[in-house]
């Protein structure tokens, strides 16, 4: 990721909740609008891609699973999950920045995974290491996680911040470099200016 690149030719990827919620499809096709009508050639929206990971539209691959597991065909939702985690963590490490959509009371185990997966250096610099292990970690690991697309910002679309998990803001936004909007045109108009 570069800030050099411009903001037409970002690749951005939406990340958010989408077990337990009506709306998620809709939300995120908002905001892939959103971006898209600003310039962004590409974003890749998790719902679009649903039926080809999980064989369900989004508002029945939740249903479908559970029922999947319900039933005792844990092989059957073993297969979907990695189908899943496949796609969803190709789309992480391409993307030169993740944006969440929060809001209260959403669960986002996934969310805080993809996060977690965008920022694998920020948890790993907290490590200590023996003296040459840490040179080696400095010289060798961080920069090839680094050049591999594993240590990008993630940016987080809330209308209740206080209400999300500090962790998810502190560790996996703000140490990422992203920040907090209350919008998505507010957080365009940020990224426009980061990436002139």
């Amino acid at each position: 990721m570069s800030l050099n690149k411009k903001y037409e030719n970002l690749i951005i990827y939406l990340i958010g909740p989408m077990e337990d919620d009506s709306m998620a499809e809709k939300v995120f096709e908002t905001y892939a609008q959103a971006l898209r009508s600003s310039g962004v050639a590409e974003v890749l929206n998790p719902c679009e891609q649903e039926k080809d990971k999980t064989g369900m539209n989004t508002t029945d691959a939740q249903k479908g699973i559970q029922n999947l597991r319900l039933g005792g065909q844990n092989d059957e939702v073993d297969r979907i999950y990695k189908a899943i985690w496949k796609v969803d963590s190709e789309n992480v490490r391409k993307s030169d920045l993740l944006i969440a959509h929060l809001e209260r009371g959403d669960r986002y185990t996934g969310t805080s995974v993809e996060g977690t997966l965008a920022n694998i250096p920020n948890f790993l610099d907290m490590l200590t290491y023996q003296e040459t292990d840490e040179q080696e970690y400095k010289n060798i690991v961080r920069p090839w996680l680094k050049r591999v697309g594993w240590c990008k910002p993630v940016y987080l679309i809330t209308t209740s911040k206080t209400r999300i998990n500090g962790t998810f803001v502190h560790k996996l936004v703000r140490a990422s470099g992203g920040k907090v909007f209350h919008t998505m045109p507010q957080l365009i108009e940020h990224l426009k200016e980061i990436y002139k």
